[in-house]
């Protein structure tokens, strides 16, 4: 599978990063297409950071979006540092596929990775990811489960 690839550079006043360089569109997972970023979380860095592939090979990587907490994602996923590291690899916590960011440890702050991630439009978008009903029906939800689902909890509530 291959998957969308963001090879050219972000522009500070450009459609991804206002003047300021905050990001103007919500930020997705390429690879499942979660929601890990809303607009304006996330300030543009232009530094260099060494970072693995899904496949374990190594690359520098040079611009990144600068999150402040990591309670400001919406979906984020992380890993132990590696024996000598002092940073840890962010992921999407849906799929974690590969790594999408790195957070120095004892930080606050973090660094997600602009080449490893896609970008869609926060006024077209309704938020987290949205699933077809084919999708649905193969992971065992249909309209008669969700129904049955919501008897039960309104029974367990005593309603």
């Amino acid at each position: 599978m291959s998957l969308p690839e963001n090879t050219d550079a972000v522009e500070r006043g450009g459609h991804l990063a206002d003047g300021d360089g905050k990001n103007l569109m919500v930020i997705r997972c390429r690879k499942c297409n979660t929601r890990i970023l809303s607009a304006n979380k996330g300030t543009l860095e232009d530094i260099e950071h060494e970072m693995k592939s899904f496949d374990g090979v190594g690359e520098t990587l040079s611009q990144f979006w600068r999150i402040p907490d990591p309670f400001t994602y919406d979906n984020i996923g992380s890993c132990r540092a590696g024996p000598g590291d002092d940073f840890k690899y962010l992921t999407c916590a849906e799929c974690e596929y590969e790594p999408i960011g790195v957070q120095t440890i004892g930080a606050q702050d973090s660094l997600l990775c602009h080449t490893r991630v896609v970008y869609d439009d926060p006024a077209t978008t309704a938020g987290h990811r949205q699933i077809t009903s084919e999708e649905a029906a193969g992971m065992g939800i249909n309209a008669t489960s969700l129904a049955a689902a919501a008897q039960a909890q309104a029974e367990v509530q005593g309603e």
